[in-house]
């Protein structure tokens, strides 16, 4: 689409939004390997820093894996915002091109 001194590229916005797509399966895939990963309470012993230790791995753990849940759902929300205004923006072009006969 041209005018007012800009141009928009439809497939660029679709090959950022798959990159969008792509970046959420990452996140998922990391959560995956992580949560994997994870280790029991007997792993850190029977001390009892042991337990104050292990409480505060579990808190860590539980963060970063919402973390990463967090930032997938971030990226696939950009990746359809991303499909919506390429949309918007064909939309636009083929109205203007079925009214006045121009467009994109």
């Amino acid at each position: 689409m041209t005018g007012d001194g800009f141009t928009v590229d439809p497939a660029a916005l679709e090959a950022f939004s798959k990159t969008s797509y792509g970046r959420a399966d990452d996140f998922d895939q990391i959560r995956g390997r992580l949560r994997d990963g994870a280790v029991g309470r007997s792993s850190f012993g029977i001390m009892p820093a042991s337990f104050t230790l292990w409480d505060q791995y579990e808190s860590c753990l539980d963060e970063c894996l919402q973390a990463l849940a967090d930032g997938a759902e971030v990226m696939e929300v950009i990746a359809e915002a991303i499909l919506a205004e390429r949309d918007a923006y064909l939309a636009s072009d083929a109205a203007a091109q079925g009214r006045f006969g121009t467009g994109g």
